[in-house]
Parts: structure tokens; sequence; C-alpha cells
């Protein structure tokens, strides 16, 4: 039996009973594309040859199935199709907008938002709310690529670079909190404009999805969160190597940081995963960033508005204060994946402990655990979001 992709050209009440036969034969995924009326199915070609409810036949790479119609003109619907690779290993492949596996090209999104793009991954379907991923800095949706497929058998899964980042567009504007904040609540408000959402969220993404939630309270299912903002900082916390970088990073000498030593990348994010980055991996991380050293402005930009109760900026404390105030009140149920022995974790939870609803669980990692521990993370989310958000 060999498997091919198959792009439906219709979407006629027949061809929903045809593509759901298929899947009920538990031989084929099935995503939908809410852009476009687009289905995709991957099926077997010989389990439909071999149906005797569907007449086939197939010549220069067009497969099309015939079928009877109690209409006067018969209907046929017609299907694109090529080769992939769709066995269990194929299913489980990375899901980033940096994946090249022509399995998962069809999840891989871009969508105008002001004077940018964003782009994004979406699985497109799946049952219950839908799943988003928030990354921080200097990562992109490329974190979230081991995270996601175990929980796209189940949820659709969407995955925003934010502007700026990964492979989301690099409009002319400040790259402030506020402007990133601005583009993604667009971006939802355009992908999702409706419904309940589960929030999954990052660093600097937390800081991005726990203000959408403050903002769109009726909106939010449950939140899981890690290794984010979840405080109002002090400098009085801030010490030792991590603490000197941070103050260099808000002070003039931020440019060369990382404009020219590029130390998001080259020493932030490797010191702060216990494994060892492939090329590859570090690649994708640089790519992003490898243009003008101008390119680089989102990630000198965050660490200026990392919100101290010393000296600011007073916009960003206001924000993190209202949706920490939301946050410890609401029942909305909340679990924090701590990292172990993690950079942040031990310091969140102490912020946390008094949040309503708020549940822990931990994994193996510094501050970007999902390079260390994905398997573990996806199934502490699963194990959450699948038990009704419940204690687990």
């Amino acid at each position: 039996m060999f498997p091919f992709d198959l792009f439906a050209i219709t979407t006629t009440s027949q061809e929903v009973r045809l593509i759901n036969y298929l899947c009920a034969k538990r031989v084929g995924l099935l995503t939908y594309n809410n852009c476009w009326p687009h289905y995709t199915v991957s099926v077997c070609a010989d389990l439909i040859k071999s149906s005797s409810k569907f007449k086939t036949a197939s010549s220069f790479g067009v497969l099309r199935l015939a079928y009877s119609s109690t209409k006067t003109i018969p209907l046929i619907t017609s299907f694109q199709f090529g080769p992939c690779n769709m066995s269990t290993e194929s299913q489980n492949c990375p899901i980033s907008t940096f994946s090249t596996d022509q399995s998962v090209q069809h999840m891989i999104k871009r969508l105008k938002v002001f004077d940018g793009e964003i782009a994004y991954v979406d699985t497109a379907t799946g049952n219950g709310y839908p799943v988003v991923f928030f990354h921080g800095n200097p990562t992109s949706s490329y974190l979230w690529r081991n995270v996601i497929p175990p929980i796209s058998k189940q949820f659709r899964c969407l995955a925003p670079d934010l502007i700026g980042m990964g492979n989301s567009s690099k409009p002319q504007c400040d790259y402030r909190y506020i402007d990133q904040y601005n583009y993604i609540e667009q971006w939802m408000d355009q992908v999702l404009p409706s419904g309940k959402v589960i929030i999954v969220c990052h660093d600097w993404g937390s800081a991005i999805a726990f203000n959408w939630c403050y903002r769109h309270q009726e909106r939010v299912h449950c939140i899981v969160h890690m290794e984010g903002t979840v405080a109002v900082a002090s400098w009085k916390q801030a010490k030792g190597e991590m603490g000197e970088i941070f103050r260099g990073l808000r002070s003039p000498a931020g440019e060369k940081m990382v404009y020219e030593q590029n130390v998001f990348i080259e020493k932030l994010l490797p010191t702060s995963i216990i494994r060892k980055l492939t090329d590859e991996e570090m690649e994708c991380y640089r790519r992003p960033f490898a243009g003008a050293p101008e390119s680089r402005k989102p990630m000198l930009s965050f660490p200026r508005d990392i919100p101290f109760v010393e000296d600011g900026p007073q916009d960003v404390v206001d924000i993190v204060t209202a949706y920490v105030n939301y946050l410890s009140t609401s029942p909305v149920p909340k679990l924090c994946i701590l990292a172990d022995p993690g950079v942040f974790s031990r310091g969140i939870e102490r912020a946390t402990k008094s949040w309503q609803n708020q549940q822990y669980v931990s994994a193996k990692g510094l501050h970007f655990m999902q390079e260390d521990s994905p398997a573990e993370i996806a199934q502490h989310i699963l194990d959450f979001i699948t038990s009704g958000c419940s204690k687990i």
C-alpha cells in the first residue's frame, strides 16, 4: 500500500462523506484550511481502489474519484497527488515555520498584519479548543517544533513567529513590547476571531499571552506557562553574571552586545539549554538575525522593556501589574511547568503560589526547556487539557 497526499478541489457534501469514510477507516489524516475551502487528506491509494464504493482512475499525477450521484449531472471530484512520508515517524516530524518536510508544508502560513506579515504554524484540525503556542526572545515557533506534534494529533495547534522574529517580516517599528503585543492581538483577531482558546506560553511570549488573556477574559479556557513574566522584577534579584548582562543590555553598550556580538543567540541561548544544540538547530536560530545588524533589533528591545520596580519602563510595569492581578484571582485553570533546575522557575513558583487554580509539574531543563524535554512537556500539556484542566 502506497501513501499519497490528496488535495481536494471542491467541497461538496458527497466529498465530505468520502473524506469521512476514509478517515473512519483510519487510513487518512484530515486537515482543513480556514482561508480557502481546501481539504488535505492522506490516504492509501490501494484501499481506495479496493473499495466497492468508489471507482478510480489515475494518470499523469491526477487521481479522479468518481462516485454515483442522485443529481442529473454526475459528480466527479478531482485530486492532485504526490508521494509523501506518512509513516508514524513522519507524522511525528518537527513542526515550525522552519520545517522542510513535505508532509507539514500545508501547515505553514503567512498573514498580513498592519504593515508586516506574521508567519505561523496552523495544524488546522483537532477536537476541542485550539491550542496557541507563544515563544519569547530570541526564539520563534521553532522552539515548539518537537512539542506540537504529539498535541496536534488531538488538538488544532497554532504557533506564530513574533514580528521581526522567526520567519515573520521585519517592518519599520521600535519592536517594543507593546508593538509585539499589538501585532499578536491583531493576528489573533484574524486567525481566531471567536471562541475559547488554550494558551501555552514561554518567556516574553507569556507577557504577551497573559496580557491577551486579561484583555479577552471570556475567551480563555486554560493557560500553560513556563519560565515566563509573572511579576514586576526588581534589580535586587538580578544578581551575578545574568544581572550584569541585562544591565549591559539596557545601557549604551547594548547595541554592541546585540548588533555586533549577537549575545542572545551565541551565548544566552546555548548556555540556557542543558544539551548541546546541533549545527542545524543553531542555524535555524541564527537565520532570522543573519542580515543587517538592525535585523537584531527585536532582541535588544525586549530586555530594555523588562519591567523593573526601580526604573520601569512604566507602561510595561502597568501592563504586567494589571494582568498579574487578573491571573492571581481568576478561576481559569493554570498549569506552570517548572524547569528543573531552571533559571527563573523557583522565583516563578514563589510568585504564583497564591494564584487561584494554579497547578505545578516539572520537566528537566534550564530556561529553554523545550529543547531538553519536549516529549515530557507535551505530555504535561496533554494531561492537563485532556483532564478538563483539573488536578493532574
